[in-house]
């Protein structure tokens, strides 16, 4: 979500906040028509490390989508609100959330009734769509092909064939693509995928170190990991968050969905819904003070 960012589009720039309140509109609308009233008030979830600029951008966004955004809720936050409904009291966990375009981890106790966030730490550009632009790149040079030779939608076909297969976690991964009229073909191996993606899985390992520092643990006093986003179901994403934890995840939700379903619950709280407990959370600030 950055200001700056704009489209052409039928001989207009359109900027991300204009973009954003489309998508924000649609919802609104689908919400409408499913509920059968109208929808003012909202929770909205971020990327934790986005900053104060982003978050302007994020709530201009829903007002020119005719939405007021009551609050805006950390996305590891909001999940951890959902999966902090079903643990134990006192229980530290570290929430990695892999989404298509941002990296987040934040560390936070349970004390029932209160969720604190002790840290948290992020990439903003990196996401699952990282994985994929690197493996459409080794697709087409193990083809020699040049990605200019695409037109578009050729190229766009490719990338929802190299999305499918990835998001299929497949072993081994097989893309079966169209070049020219021509079908193509390409096996992955998962040896051959660490490699290839060898430096974005190294760049997990930085937010990670980050935010356990910041909150002052060890990986061996985090006692519960929750796997939050599509991208944090591949399965060597898996294995480098098991191999620095020494546990398996949790993974009795939809990654997919807990976001929105632990910004939901924000909302419940804030209506002081009787259907829910209170929770009373504590968040943090991801950027210190100049």
């Amino acid at each position: 979500m950055h200001g700056s960012y704009t489209l052409a589009l039928s001989q207009r720039h359109i900027y991300a906040p204009e973009l954003s309140s489309l998508v924000l509109r649609s919802l609104k609308e689908d919400a409408e028509e499913f509920l059968q009233r109208p929808i003012k008030d909202v929770v909205i979830s971020v990327p934790a490390y986005f900053s104060d600029e982003q978050r302007k951008h994020t709530r201009l966004a829903a007002e020119l989508a005719g939405l007021n955004a009551v609050r805006l809720i950390n996305e590891p936050t909001a999940a951890a609100m959902a999966y902090g409904l079903h643990t134990q009291q006192n229980t530290r966990s570290l929430v990695f959330d892999l989404g298509g375009g941002t990296f987040d981890v934040t560390v936070l106790e349970y004390a029932t009734p209160v969720i604190e966030v002790h840290a948290s730490a992020g990439d903003n550009f990196l996401g699952g769509e990282d994985f994929t632009h690197m493996l459409v790149d080794e697709v087409l040079k193990r083809a020699d092909v040049a990605r200019t030779t695409l037109n578009e939608s050729e190229l766009a076909a490719l990338y929802a064939c190299v999305e499918a297969a990835k998001c299929s976690n497949q072993s081994p991964l097989h893309i079966r693509w169209q070049y020219q009229e021509e079908t193509r073909e390409c096996e992955f191996y998962e040896n051959e995928l660490e490699d290839l993606w060898l430096p974005l899985l190294n760049r997990l390992r930085v937010p990670i170190e980050q935010a356990l520092r910041d909150a002052r643990l060890k990986p061996s006093q985090i006692d519960s990991l929750v796997l939050v986003g599509g991208a944090s179901q591949m399965p060597l994403v898996q294995r480098i968050a098991v191999r620095l934890f020494g546990k398996l995840p949790y993974q009795s939700y939809d990654p997919s969905t807990i976001v929105a379903l632990g910004a939901a619950i924000q909302a419940a709280c804030r209506l002081r819904s009787e259907d829910i407990e209170e929770v009373i959370l504590t968040d943090i600030c991801p950027y210190s003070w100049a």
